[in-house]
């Protein structure tokens, strides 16, 4: 059972301890859940293999619980066990019609237990795509650019929507030059350079799912004859184009109206020093750092007399270095 993911939906702390304890000892991963309805965020968040849920528990039981998560993970996407002192046989068919795959009665056989856990080790256990991208539109905005599926795990890895967000910003803004750049190399025959590129280009696009990019990329850099592949070098130019134009629009359109600071809080006369702290928790949250929000601090900050730190400050945000224009602006507010 070593790596196997296990959600333990119980209000008794004995019982939790009593079956976490166990599965722990058989190399399971545990997290409880004291109810339903937190079960149902969880389920939502993180990918497990399976879920043992106790029937009666306050705030939401195992049987609506069950009944709620089906709308969005089948059986083959998550077996959920029952777990329940009641042993009639009318309790075993309320599990099953709400949608559970199994049934251990209270107090817990653990060979049985173990057994019922086992019986899922082939099963592959996803995420619902569908259900992620109903709830989280942001996303939709790279839905024909970007492998969903590689999206989906880098929220699994603990990365917050407006995390992910800046990341496909800063690689907008960290690549837009990339094609005068191969235009240059091209110039200068400089394969190596080129390749070089094409190398760092299949690394990031690998890593936010830019499939189509990334494919281009990978055949570039291991092209034998690259300056003569007119056809992919110009199909590489040509997907980065539209990446970078999909990220930019599709930014603006869908995040603008989230932004918490305006040019009317400017006319406001909110201080230096209030923007600064507004932007020193963002950035402490991982919060998505539109374009609008960094001109107004460019705003703010143009008559400041360290003009060394206002150059490096904004060097950071653009390379999304967020630790250092953290350490800039703690020093700015301090000095305020």
């Amino acid at each position: 059972m070593k790596g196997k993911k296990v959600l333990l939906v119980e209000d008794n702390e004995i019982n939790q301890l009593v079956v976490t304890n166990f599965l722990k000892k058989l190399g399971a991963e545990i997290i409880i859940a004291e109810n339903g309805k937190i079960a149902i965020d969880y389920v939502k968040e993180y990918k497990f293999n399976v879920v043992l849920m106790d029937l009666q528990m306050p705030v939401m039981g195992g049987l609506e619980a069950t009944r709620e998560i089906r709308k969005f993970l089948s059986n083959k996407d998550l077996p959920i066990i029952a777990m329940t002192a009641a042993v009639l046989e009318k309790d075993r068919d309320d599990s099953l019609l709400a949608g559970m795959d199994g049934f251990i009665a209270k107090p817990i056989d653990f060979k049985a237990l173990q057994d019922i856990i086992l019986k899922f080790k082939d099963q592959q256990i996803n995420h619902n795509l569908n259900y992620i991208m109903e709830n989280h539109s942001e996303l939709n905005i790279f839905k024909d650019i970007i492998n969903q599926k590689r999206l989906i795990n880098l929220l699994e890895s603990g990365l917050s929507i407006n995390a992910i967000l800046s990341i496909t910003k800063g690689f907008a803004n960290g690549h837009r030059n990339d094609n005068k750049k191969l235009d240059e190399f091209i110039a200068k025959n400089e394969v190596e350079n080129a390749k070089r590129l094409f190398h760092t280009m299949a690394g990031i696009s690998g890593n936010i799912g830019a499939d189509k990019l990334y494919e281009i990329s990978k055949k570039l850099e291991n092209s034998e004859n690259l300056f003569d592949d007119v056809e992919s070098i110009n199909k590489f130019r040509e997907t980065l184009n539209n990446l970078i134009s999909a990220i930019d629009i599709e930014i603006q359109k869908n995040i603008s109206e989230n932004i918490n600071i305006s040019e009317n809080k400017l006319e406001n006369n909110i201080s230096l020093k209030e923007y600064l702290i507004y932007f020193k928790n963002k950035l402490e949250s991982h919060e998505f750092i539109s374009d609008d929000e960094e001109k107004q601090l460019k705003n703010y900050l143009k008559n400041i007399n360290n003009s060394e730190s206002y150059k490096s400050l904004f060097y950071f945000l653009e390379n999304l270095d967020y630790e250092n224009s953290l350490k800039i602006i703690n020093e700015l507010i301090k000095n305020i």
